[in-house]
């Protein structure tokens, strides 16, 4: 009876082990990020262990939905998961790689024709983040593992994977982190971004998708620094430009048209909006860089050639490279049912004057 005890004790220690790996990744932002030493030491050879254990990573065929192509950061994001999946061992014929182009029923096309096909694993940059609950049901009916790459659904869709055994990962940047660090780039201005001396920062949000603007950059994050120095914080407008740089020229054409000097900051979800509203502020007879300051999130070499010229603030640089690695080789790892990590979230390094030729040089790589 005291043997039959203990056999039962340690298969609920067991038990409870693999349901602990398993649920890493909680409703709550924190518990299923991976750590920078993971994310930069230990993907490649984590992905190797899964290939050893029989799956031939020739014979696997991979579907990658894309944003849109059109988008720079995404443009390049595409290439360098091309090349991850190739460094792995995947043959370039059996990545197929399709452009949404911005449209909710062309991704939601890309990703029934993956099923539909029994691709082995299916990566999205999702065009409306919303819809990732609805495409990893989908694909987890179908047995297929997903990974959701740089446009991060809801921290409770994530713990849901965790909690239910999805075979779904997010691999990409933190937007609460990204919206602080841009708030700290305009405090470190003599005049905390204060241009007329007011005693308050008044800004623009410039986001990403017009109807599902709030889940970018939030005001509270992006203003946290000035708050933090003592100014008051108005937010004068907010609006999704679709990472459009026409759009976002035209609306800060009206915010300024509407506001005059009393706009003095504009936050941009991504790259196409900070420079559509240098070309916009332009127009509206302002001089960004001195009386109307402008930073993003993502770095593109358009960008640091603004950043160079003192027309954007600064921005973000994401390490895309090191993300389509992490990825890819999640990838495998679900493939292989192996445990991943729900939320794999990186971080950011502001660009500034300082080191955009730094940056510039990583571009080029």
């Amino acid at each position: 009876m005291k043997i039959k005890k203990r056999i039962m004790a340690l298969t609920a220690i067991l038990i409870a082990a693999n349901i602990l790996a398993g649920c890493s990744g909680k409703g709550d932002k924190g518990s299923g990020a991976s750590s920078k030493a993971q994310q930069e030491n230990g993907g490649s050879a984590a992905a190797q262990d899964s290939l050893q254990e029989g799956i031939k990573a020739g014979e696997l065929k991979i579907g990658i939905s894309m944003y849109n192509i059109e988008n720079a950061f995404s443009a390049s994001y595409k290439e360098k998961l091309q090349k991850s999946f190739e460094d792995i061992g995947c043959k370039a014929e059996n990545i197929i790689i399709k452009d949404a182009a911005g449209s909710r029923d062309e991704q939601t096309n890309n990703v029934n024709e993956f099923i539909s096909s029994g691709f082995d694993a299916i990566i999205i940059e999702p065009v409306k983040p919303s819809e990732t609950e609805n495409y990893v049901k989908q694909a987890d009916a179908a047995g297929i593992p997903v990974i959701i790459i740089n446009r991060e659904p809801s921290y409770a869709e994530e713990g849901r994977w965790a909690t239910e055994g999805i075979r779904a990962a997010y691999v990409g940047g933190d937007v609460e982190e990204a919206g602080k660090m841009l708030g700290n780039m305009i405090a470190a201005y003599s005049n905390k971004g204060d241009i007329n001396g007011d005693g308050t920062v008044s800004y623009v949000l410039l986001q990403g998708d017009a109807d599902i603007i709030d889940t970018g950059l939030k005001s509270d994050d992006c203003v946290k620094a000035i708050a933090d120095a003592g100014l008051g914080r108005e937010e004068l407008f907010k609006i999704g430009v679709n990472y459009n740089r026409a759009a976002a020229k035209q609306a800060i054409i009206d915010v300024i048209a509407k506001f005059g000097d009393k706009a003095e900051v504009v936050f941009c979800a991504d790259t196409e909006a900070a420079l559509g509203a240098v070309e916009g502020a332009q127009e509206a007879g302002r001089s960004p860089g001195e009386n109307i300051y402008i930073v993003a999130v993502n770095t593109t070499k358009e960008t640091c050639s603004s950043i160079s010229s003192g027309k954007l603030g600064g921005t973000l640089y994401e390490n895309s490279t090191l993300q389509a690695q992490t990825a890819a080789e999640s990838s495998i790892s679900l493939i292989n049912k192996k445990a991943v990590e729900a939320r794999n979230a990186f971080g950011y390094t502001e660009v500034t004057k300082d080191n955009v030729s730094e940056i510039l040089e990583q571009l080029k790589n």
